[in-house]
């Protein structure tokens, strides 16, 4: 897809939460891989890749900060990834890389496995959603399904688990987008948990799911989740240069972990 179609939209805005607990989150985005190509980083929620957010300094500010790269250099995102998603994510050195890198995400050559949750019971085991995908012309930066008008996108699931009215799963986009998958679930009514850019909810709270939630009288009950429930696990790529074949991962932030532990002892389907 054209660079001006789709990664340089703007990315949909997402309310500031002030009551974030930021003592148990952590923001600081972690260097996976580096050289004179590209910068590949795991970036946890709610931090911006590139553009400034929520008075948090960008991935892109902490690289600086860290003499990883320059202030007169420019970085570019290969594929968008909002400050509400966490994960792997690719930053080019230049346009010259970005460009080549583009390249190899529409070609196939680089690949995301993502970790979903999804508000639905999944009917089989895997499945296969194929859609043409486009920009909405609203300028919003969100996706829309176009088979006419839009590029041709696939998103191959497989279950991980199940719970009462939610699922688990993986999710592999091509062209290795994670918004692709987004909209592609949305579309066959599998909405992410938390994602209400696209049709999901604003957040999982413990007392939804849990038989015979008693709240606390001492403090509000918080979310458990109250971010986009899409973590881009797994990149896997050929090194532009070297031609080497490279696999990165990023692990499960302390908010995903937490939902999955409490879904899994309190939110298992009765036998």
């Amino acid at each position: 897809m054209k660079r001006s179609q789709r990664f340089r939209a703007p990315a949909p805005e997402y309310p500031v939460r002030h009551d974030v607990d930021k003592r148990k989150v952590s923001r600081k985005a972690e260097i996976l891989h580096a050289d004179e190509t590209m910068i590949i980083v795991a970036k946890p929620p709610r931090v911006s890749l590139d553009l400034a957010w929520d008075d948090e300094p960008t991935v892109i500010d902490q690289l600086i900060a860290a003499n990883e790269t320059g202030e007169d250099e420019t970085l570019l995102p290969v594929y968008m990834m909002e400050p509400m998603v966490s994960g792997v994510a690719i930053l080019a050195r230049g346009e010259a890389a970005f460009e080549h890198l583009r390249a190899s995400v529409t070609s196939g050559e680089i690949s995301i496995t993502c970790d979903v949750l999804i508000r639905g019971r999944a009917t089989a085991r895997e499945g296969t959603i194929k859609h043409g995908v486009r920009l909405k012309k609203s300028g919003s930066g969100l996706l829309c399904i176009d088979d006419d008008a839009g590029d041709a996108a696939v998103t191959q699931w497989t279950l991980k688990d199940s719970f009462v009215g939610m699922a688990y799963l993986e999710c592999r986009p091509s062209p290795a987008d994670p918004n692709i998958l987004r909209v592609h679930l949305q579309h066959v009514g599998l909405h992410l948990l938390v994602d209400a850019a696209y049709g999901g909810g604003t957040e999982l709270r413990l007392s939804s799911f849990k038989a015979g939630y008693r709240p606390s009288p001492r403090h509000p009950e918080r979310p458990l989740l109250d971010r986009v429930s899409l973590h881009v696990a797994e990149l896997a790529m050929k090194h532009p240069q070297s031609g080497e074949m490279m696999s990165m991962t990023a692990e499960l932030p302390k908010d995903f972990r937490a939902a999955l532990h409490q879904l899994e002892r309190h939110g298992r389907i009765p036998s």
